[in-house]
């Protein structure tokens, strides 16, 4: 696990402003740093104590930041982006632009999943993710 590269907070953040600026919108406000900052130690705790593979990694981290609600705007927004970010930090190959919305559907589809079906909701998204590591 030490050789995975994990986003920061102020990695985060900046994720964020770019995202918005994508959207030609101003960054919102950071009003639950708290949130945020288990978000980005979810993501190291699932990696060091579970053995869980990047791909995993990256659905934690993604619905961490998203169902944060850190900042005012564009939660989701920013953890794609930050999903997709961790993704190829760590070896993913870049995603086309209709797998990146794909991954957002993905990311929405989990979070308002039912409980019952939650699981292969997380199943699938991570199958999705692994795609971007296959050789």
């Amino acid at each position: 696990m030490d050789s995975i590269k994990f986003l920061t907070v102020m990695d985060i953040v900046a994720i964020h402003a770019d995202a918005m600026e994508m959207a030609d919108q101003a960054p919102a406000a950071l009003v639950r740093a708290d949130l945020l900052e288990s978000a980005a130690a979810h993501a190291k705790q699932v990696a060091w104590y579970t053995g869980a593979g990047i791909p995993e990694v990256v659905v934690h981290l993604t619905t961490r930041v998203a169902l944060a609600h850190a900042f005012v705007d564009g939660n989701k927004r920013t953890a794609s982006y930050a999903g997709l970010q961790f993704a190829a930090t760590n070896g993913g190959r870049d995603p086309s632009p209709r797998e990146m919305i794909a991954f957002a559907d993905h990311l929405i589809a989990y979070i308002e999943a039912d409980p019952a079906d939650r699981e292969a909701a997380f199943a699938e998204f991570v199958a999705f993710v692994e795609q971007w590591f296959q050789v």
